[in-house]
C-alpha cells in the first residue's frame, strides 16, 4: 500500500511537471525599424521595406487574439510591462496616439511597434516587454565597435602593400586611439578587436534571450506570441526546446534575414583573416612544407645581389628554413618559390608551376617525385544562393568539356551563379584563345584592390575566386542601399552585372594581348626604368620576370592619384546635389552634369573623361582589362550601349561601360567573329 501511494504521488508529480510545459510558445520574425525614425506619415509609411513584414505580423498576432489562442504578447526593445501608463514613443508613436487610431479602417497599416498597436487595440491584453535597456545599450556598442575596428583593419590591409601614405596616417590615427595596444602591430589588433566585438555582440544577444525566456517560462500557460527580431530566434528557440516546450516559429512575409547573413559572412571572413608567419601560396591544398625535398639549390650570388639578400634576410621568418628560397628541385633554371610580404605575413609563392617537372601542374599534384607532399584534393561544395537556373552537374560538365578544373580550399564553397556565368563567358568568342586552367574558390592573400571578388594568377593561368568577400558584400549592399528591393531582382539587375564585369575583367587578362601599344594610343604614358638587382629577375617563371618597371604613369597627363583627388571631390559634389533642396541650380554649375532631365542621368565623371571606371587609370593593364570587359559587357547587356543605362550602372557599380565606342571595341575585339553563349540577366 505504501509503494501504491508513493507511486500515485510519482505519478501526480510527473503529471504536474508536464502539465506546467503545456501551452505554445509564437515566436514572429520580425524586421524591425529603428526606433527613432519618425513613421507617422502613413503614405510615406508604406513605402519602407519593412511594411510588409510589420503589417503581416499585426494581421497574424491579432487573429490569435481574437481566437483566443494567446493571451499574452512579449516584445523586444523596452522593459516592464505596455500598460495604460505606458508613455514612451516609438517611431513617432505613443499608445496614447494609437488609441485615437485603432477604429480607422487604415489601422493595419500604422508603422509603430506591433505590441503597442496590439495593446491599443486590445486594452485587456497583457503585452511584456521582454527586454533589457543596458544590454540592448551595450549589443549596440558592441556592434558599434565590430563597425569600428574592422573598418581599420581593412583599411590598413587595403593600403599597406598599395599607398604608404595612407596606411601610415591609418596607423597614426590608430595608435592615437590605443597607444599602448596598437603600437606593435595595429593590423593584427584591429583583427582581434574586430573578432572580440563580434563575439561580445553574440554573447549579448544571448543574454538579453535569458530576459525573454525567464518570461516565457512562467507565463507559458498564457500561450505567448513573442515578437522578436531574427538574430535572436535561434537561440531562444534552441532554449525553449530544451525545455520540451511546443514552439512555432513563424516567417511573416516580408521578413528578410539580411542582418544574420550579413553576420555570417562578417564571422567567416574574420575567420579566414587569420595573421599568420608564413604562408605558401599557388600550392596543392593541403600542401606540407616539412615534407618538401631540396634536391638541387642555385647559389646565392646567382640569385641576389649584396643588398637584396642583406634586405631580404632581415625580413625572412626564423621559423622557415632558408633552403626553401634556393631550391630548384627539377633543375629546370627556374626557382621553387619567391618570397614576399602580405598584409597577412611572408608569402612563399610558388615560382616553378611543375617543381618535378612531371607534366601535372602543383595546384593539382599531391606528389612531389615519388614523395606525398599533401593530403588528397577536397571535393568541392556548392551553393545556389543566387538562383542560378542551371544544374550544377551541367554546368561542371561544360566546364570540364572546356578544359577548366574547378578546385576549392577546404570550406569555401563555390557560388553556382558564378560558375554558370563564368561557363558562358568562356563560350563567347572575345575569349578565345584565353589560357585560364583553374578556377579556385579561396581566400585572398594580397590586396587587390577594394571589393574584389575575383583575381586571375597568370604563371598558373588560375582564376581566384573569394566567396566569403563576394557574400559579405551581396549582404552588405542589399542592408544598406537596396532594402526593400525583392532579393531575386536583386541579384539579377545588380549582382548578375556585377559578376560579368568582374569576371569579363580577368578574363582579359588570361588574353595573351599586347596592350601597351593600344593604351599608348588611348592616352597612356610612361617612363621604363630598368631593375637593379637579380631576385626579381633571375630563376623565375617567364611570366613573372621583372627587367624594367614603369615609372611616371600618367593617362590623358595625370597620374592616378590626380584622378582618385578628383574623383572623390565629385561624389562629395554628387552626394551635395542629392542632399540640397537647390539641385538644379548646383546641378547648372557643375561640370560633370551631361543634362537636367532626370538627376541620375545627368551626372557622369567617366562620360565626361571617356573612361569606364577609376580602376582603369590606375595602370595600362588594368585600364585595358577595364576596356576590354566594358566592350563584352555591352554585347551581353544590349541596353547598356544607351548613355542613360551607363549613367545609372556608374552610380550603381562604378563601372561606365560606353567609355569604349562600338570604334573602339572593334580595335580591341574583332567585331565581325560570331558571338556565342548567353549571360541571364532580367
Amino acid at each position: 500500500m505504501k509503494n501504491l501511494r508513493r507511486a500515485f504521488v510519482l505519478c501526480l508529480l510527473s503529471f504536474l511537471s508536464c502539465s506546467k510545459n503545456k501551452g505554445t510558445v509564437f515566436i514572429f520574425k520580425q524586421w524591425h525599424l529603428s526606433p527613432n525614425q519618425d513613421t507617422t506619415s502613413k503614405e510615406l509609411a508604406k513605402e519602407l521595406p519593412q511594411f510588409i513584414n510589420q503589417k503581416d505580423i499585426f494581421l497574424k498576432t491579432k487573429a490569435l487574439v481574437e481566437s483566443h489562442k494567446t493571451d499574452l504578447i512579449i516584445a523586444e526593445g523596452c522593459e516592464g510591462e505596455i500598460n495604460k501608463d505606458f508613455s514612451e514613443s516609438f517611431n513617432g508613436w505613443t499608445l496614447k496616439k494609437l488609441k485615437k487610431e485603432r477604429n480607422s479602417s487604415d489601422f493595419a497599416d500604422i508603422m509603430a511597434p506591433v505590441p503597442m498597436k496590439l495593446k491599443a487595440m486590445f486594452p485587456k491584453l497583457e503585452v511584456l516587454c521582454g527586454d533589457n535597456m543596458r544590454l540592448i545599450e551595450e549589443n549596440l556598442r558592441a556592434m558599434s565597435n565590430v563597425r569600428g575596428f574592422y573598418g581599420f583593419y581593412q583599411g590598413l590591409k587595403d593600403s599597406q602593400q598599395t599607398n604608404k601614405e595612407r596606411y601610415e596616417a591609418y596607423v597614426k590615427q590608430f595608435v592615437s586611439l590605443y597607444p599602448q595596444k596598437a603600437k606593435k602591430n595595429p593590423m593584427q589588433f584591429a583583427l582581434d578587436q574586430t573578432k572580440n566585438a563580434l563575439l561580445q555582440f553574440e554573447k549579448l544577444i544571448k543574454k538579453r534571450n535569458e530576459f525573454f525566456f525567464d518570461i516565457i517560462k512562467k507565463q507559458i500557460h498564457k500561450n505567448p506570441v513573442v515578437i522578436i527580431g531574427g538574430l535572436h530566434v535561434e537561440d531562444l528557440t534552441q532554449r525553449l526546446n530544451e525545455k520540451s516546450y511546443d514552439v512555432k516559429e513563424i516567417i511573416p512575409k516580408g521578413y528578410k534575414n539580411d542582418e544574420q547573413l550579413l553576420l555570417l559572412s562578417m564571422k567567416e571572413i574574420l575567420n579566414a583573416e587569420s595573421i599568420v608567419d608564413v604562408i605558401f601560396y599557388q600550392v596543392p591544398e593541403g600542401f606540407d612544407k616539412d615534407k618538401f625535398l631540396f634536391k638541387n639549390k642555385i647559389k646565392k650570388s646567382e640569385l641576389f645581389s649584396n643588398n637584396e639578400w642583406e634586405t631580404l634576410k632581415k625580413q625572412f621568418p626564423e621559423t622557415l628554413s632558408e633552403q626553401f628560397l634556393f631550391s630548384d628541385y627539377d633543375d629546370d633554371g627556374i626557382r621553387d618559390f619567391t618570397f614576399s610580404r602580405s598584409s597577412r605575413g611572408t608569402v612563399m609563392t610558388a615560382e616553378d608551376t611543375d617543381w618535378d617537372n612531371d607534366g601535372v601542374d602543383n595546384l593539382v599534384d599531391m606528389t612531389l617525385g615519388d614523395t606525398k607532399i599533401s593530403k588528397e584534393i577536397p571535393i568541392g561544395q556548392y551553393v545556389n544562393n543566387y538562383f542560378s537556373s542551371k544544374k550544377k552537374e551541367k554546368i561542371l560538365k561544360s566546364l570540364s568539356e572546356q578544359k577548366i578544373t574547378v578546385l576549392a580550399k577546404e570550406g569555401y564553397p563555390h557560388e553556382i551563379l558564378v560558375l554558370e556565368i563564368l561557363d558562358n563567358l568562356l563560350k563567347r568568342k572575345e575569349f578565345d584563345g584565353h589560357r585560364m586552367k583553374y578556377i579556385k574558390a579561396s581566400s585572398p592573400f594580397f590586396t587587390y584592390g577594394e571589393n574584389s571578388f575575383f583575381a586571375y594568377i597568370k604563371h598558373t593561368n588560375s582564376m581566384e575566386y573569394y566567396p566569403q568577400q563576394l557574400s559579405h558584400y551581396v549582404n552588405s549592399e542589399y542592408q544598406k542601399r537596396f532594402k526593400g528591393v525583392k532579393f531575386e531582382d536583386y541579384i539579377q539587375k545588380f549582382i548578375v552585372p556585377l559578376i560579368v564585369h568582374s569576371l569579363a575583367h580577368e578574363l582579359a587578362h588570361a588574353l595573351e594581348k599586347n596592350y601597351e601599344d593600344l593604351s599608348k594610343q588611348f592616352g597612356w604614358q610612361w617612363k621604363d626604368s630598368a631593375y637593379q638587382g637579380k631576385y626579381l629577375t633571375k630563376y623565375r617563371h617567364r611570366e613573372k620576370e621583372i627587367k624594367s618597371h614603369k615609372t611616371n604613369m600618367t593617362f590623358k597627363n595625370k597620374p592616378f592619384q590626380s584622378w582618385k583627388a578628383e574623383y572623390r571631390s565629385y561624389t562629395k559634389t554628387v552626394n551635395k546635389i542629392l542632399k540640397s533642396k537647390q539641385r538644379d541650380q548646383l546641378l547648372k554649375t557643375f561640370k560633370y552634369s551631361t543634362g537636367l532631365t532626370e538627376l541620375e542621368q545627368s551626372m557622369s565623371f567617366f562620360a565626361y573623361h571617356k573612361i569606364p571606371s577609376l580602376y582603369a587609370t590606375l595602370n595600362p593593364a588594368e585600364w585595358y582589362a577595364e576596356s576590354f570587359s566594358a566592350c563584352v559587357f555591352q554585347r551581353i547587356f544590349k541596353e547598356s550601349q544607351q548613355k542613360s543605362r551607363s549613367i545609372e550602372l556608374e552610380h550603381l557599380l562604378g563601372f561606365y561601360p560606353l567609355a569604349m565606342t562600338p570604334l573602339n571595341c572593334k580595335t580591341f575585339i574583332d567585331s565581325t567573329s560570331q558571338v556565342t553563349g548567353e549571360v541571364k540577366s532580367n
